[in-house]
């Protein structure tokens, strides 16, 4: 959730979108979709010594629940909150919800949820689902994942467009691809490269760890891992979007603060509880 909200700022979709932890798609309402796990994970690690690491599954525990004050031009904007449940099929579901703040509902009404499905294991994205609404107006978006393309279904008050992108290999949705981040050792140095499937685009994005360091989230103070993160597409560094994240530095790897630096500015998500 937390390194998908500076993939937002990659869309382009107005202030509301980027507070929402999404990218989204398409196929069956019980979660089926796709063509099965992939056989190769979806990252690799190196070490600062550019050593291949052994890639450990994701960290993603059903019941887990985190909620986030949401920060931008120095005020709380927006809570967004995070969980993961266990479907009836064994499918993992990843769900963020974000709404704005009473005040700024006079505003510009904001109130999006995003929902990722992924195999029993968390690894491979099925299926994301987005539903927007942001000052009345709605607007539904589905992905479904395949080896070779992601197939999307967008539906508004204008009607409604599916459309086949091609992708040159599996890629990740936002929101998963923290679960996989949280799964790594995290040793100073290690680098997790991964592709993320976000407006219709495929990014490649570097996570590395910078270091350690003891910051306040919720009621108390932790010791957190730092982790800088950085995309690129087509070769070519995305230069006005990067993120700092921060998850504690224990087996449990909670989130606890992200700063993502976009186009419309710095926008933060501190843990409240």
């Amino acid at each position: 959730m937390l390194v998908a909200m500076s993939l937002r700022g990659l869309m382009g979709r107005g202030a509301g979108v980027l507070l929402a932890t999404a990218a989204v798609g398409l196929m069956a309402t019980d979660g089926h979709a796709g063509d099965g796990a992939s056989e190769v994970p979806l990252v690799r690690v190196v070490s600062h010594a550019n050593a291949p690491v052994d890639v450990a599954p994701p960290l993603a525990l059903a019941g887990e629940q985190y909620q986030f004050a949401v920060r931008y031009m120095g005020m709380v904007g927006a809570y967004a909150n995070m969980r993961v449940e266990r479907l009836q099929n064994g499918a993992l579901s990843f769900v963020g919800d974000i709404e704005n703040t009473s005040l700024l509902r006079f505003i510009f009404r904001i109130k999006d949820r995003f929902q990722s499905l992924t195999d029993p294991s968390g690894a491979t994205t099925m299926q994301t689902r987005l539903w927007q609404e942001e000052n009345g107006s709605k607007r539904y978006r589905e992905e479904s994942y395949f080896a070779d393309r992601v197939v999307t279904l967008e539906r508004s008050a204008s009607g409604e467009r599916t459309r086949s992108v091609p992708v040159p290999r599996r890629p990740m949705d936002p929101l998963s691809s923290l679960f996989w981040l949280r799964g790594q050792r995290l040793h100073d140095g290690d680098r997790v490269h991964g592709a993320v499937f976000a407006n219709n685009r495929v990014f490649d994005s570097e996570m590395r760890v910078a270091g350690r360091e003891k910051i306040f989230a919720g009621t108390r103070a932790w010791n957190a891992v730092r982790l800088t993160v950085h995309f690129s597409r087509d070769g070519h560094p995305v230069t006005d979007v990067n993120a700092t994240v921060w998850v504690s530095d224990d087996d449990k790897r909670i989130p606890l603060k992200a700063v993502a630096n976009t186009t419309y500015g710095a926008v933060s998500a501190t843990l409240t509880r």
